[in-house]
């Protein structure tokens, strides 16, 4: 089994030179699940910052699915975020879109997908999920657990490789982040997928 996410020897600092990791190693092989915990500025997003690309570690090396992402040019950095499910902290939907158009978004930027296309992806990611398709909603309307189904299946419409989910059940109360839990472990199990 190859290893999705290697982190050796990582440290990072922030704008203002502060360090955010230390030392870091790591590894997160294919088809396995690893949750990181800690409080406030505790470095955690800036780690899934280090494995899309979005920050350069001061000192190491990242890997991720086979590349690094601080050395690659912008279209291999595109082509590599391409295979990586990301759901940023509050699910990053935009709020001019409904919430289907949300989840296909991807699929018409990277591959330019027509209507029928994407709404037959948009279908298969509501079987992956195990849910009944989402009303048009915009993402102000939609309840918060909704949102970040949502959020979720829009990062796995493309079929990435590894998923990376900042801060996933934030603001859920217990019964709606179990669900969610729920969820990504059916999604984690049926189809492999580092997360």
């Amino acid at each position: 089994m190859s290893d999705a996410v290697v982190f050796s020897g990582v440290a990072c600092v922030d704008e203002a030179e502060q360090p955010l990791l230390s030392g870091l190693d790591l590894s997160l092989a294919a088809g396995e699940a690893l949750v990181v915990a800690g409080g406030g500025s505790s470095g955690k997003s800036a780690l899934l910052a280090l494995c899309v690309g979005g920050m350069k570690p001061s000192a190491g090396r990242v890997e991720v699915l086979g590349q690094e992402p601080a050395t690659l040019e912008p279209r291999a950095l595109d082509r590599l975020r391409q295979r990586i499910g990301y759901v940023p902290q509050r699910g990053g939907l935009l709020s001019n879109l409904d919430l289907r158009a949300n989840i296909a978004l991807p699929l018409r930027y990277h591959l330019g997908a027509n209507e029928a296309s994407a709404a037959a992806a948009v279908e298969r990611v509501y079987d992956l999920l195990d849910v009944d398709p989402l009303p048009v909603l915009m993402p102000a309307d939609a309840p918060l657990l909704m949102r970040q189904v949502a959020a979720i299946a829009r990062a796995l419409v493309l079929k990435p490789g590894l998923l990376l989910i900042d801060e996933p059940g934030s603001g859920l109360d217990e019964a709606n982040a179990e669900e969610l839990w729920r969820l990504l472990w059916r999604v984690q199990s049926e189809t492999g997928i580092a997360i």
